[in-house]
């Protein structure tokens, strides 16, 4: 377990989480990728920004692993990649996030950078990191985002990871996973890859304030999407043959705002989908 804080000046505020890219499949969703860095660029010229990769940022499979399949190798990597699989598809990722760079202050690691860092012996995960200059949280992590509007500071807390489990059967598989994952947590926003689902759902929870109000504040669970379609034409996932459901491809993000109206003052916060 990993804890952060980041202190941001601005009255608003977009954190991204943006996971499960899996760069180097041949089911890797290039084109909606790169309209997830062109809109986190965009946002990035009205509202301040902060990136956070979720992790398996690279699908880190190579010929020793049992998952291994030429036909899931993307048609970009050529045979002599083969020798350096897992390095070359950090390189190919780090340059595709050269425009969002400076806005990417975390990441997490995913269970295929783990499985890579195991059997062939490469730290892929501390060459994403050091490579784009953000901080490593392992594989989870508790933390804060400290927001400064004109000396009025709102604290988001935050529990991430990148998470276990597989994608259920049922509809709703998604959302109880996450909810029994943070059961031990009590932060404002829980946010979880992993599962190749895209989700946001608030719940409301009853307290009572310092001067003996009962009060209503929102907790909000979320699951961060994928780049990776579960079924294409032509190529051979090895999730062709399980009964994982058809993934989610999006992203999250969480808009932190101060609201300064004359009727409504104080902090908005709202955990966003973005699904392509």
């Amino acid at each position: 377990m990993e804890l952060f804080t980041k202190r941001i000046v601005g009255s608003k505020v977009s954190v991204f989480f943006i996971g499960d890219i899996h760069e180097g499949n041949a089911n890797f969703c290039r084109d909606e990728f790169n309209k997830t860095i062109q809109y986190v660029k965009n946002t990035a010229e009205k509202r301040k920004v902060s990136v956070i990769l979720m992790g398996d940022n690279i699908e880190a499979i190579n010929m020793g692993d049992k998952r291994f399949n030429t036909y899931s190798i993307d048609p970009d990597y050529k045979v002599k990649d083969l020798n350096n699989l897992t390095t070359r598809q950090t390189e190919k990722l780090v340059f595709a996030l050269r425009p969002i760079k400076q806005y990417i202050d975390y990441a997490l690691i995913g269970n295929h950078e783990q499985v890579a860092i195991r059997d062939s012996h490469v730290d892929v995960y501390s060459l994403l990191c050091d490579w784009l200059e953000c901080e490593p949280l392992g594989f989870s992590a508790l933390g804060r985002y400290i927001i400064d509007s004109n000396a009025r500071i709102k604290t988001v807390k935050m529990a991430i990871m990148h998470g276990k489990g597989g994608g259920g059967f049922r509809e709703g598989y998604w959302l109880n996973h996450i909810l029994d994952t943070f059961k031990r947590y009590s932060c404002d926003v829980h946010v979880m890859g992993h599962i190749h689902q895209l989700g946001a759902r608030p719940f409301k929870r009853v307290t009572v304030n310092k001067v003996g109000k009962m009060v209503y504040n929102t907790k909000w669970y979320g699951a961060s999407g994928c780049y990776f379609d579960t079924l294409r034409q032509g190529t051979a996932s090895y999730q062709e043959g399980s009964k994982y459901p058809i993934s989610d491809i999006g992203f999250l993000e969480l808009k932190i705002d101060s609201v300064m109206k004359k009727k409504e003052k104080g902090w908005k916060i709202k955990l966003h989908e973005h699904r392509f």
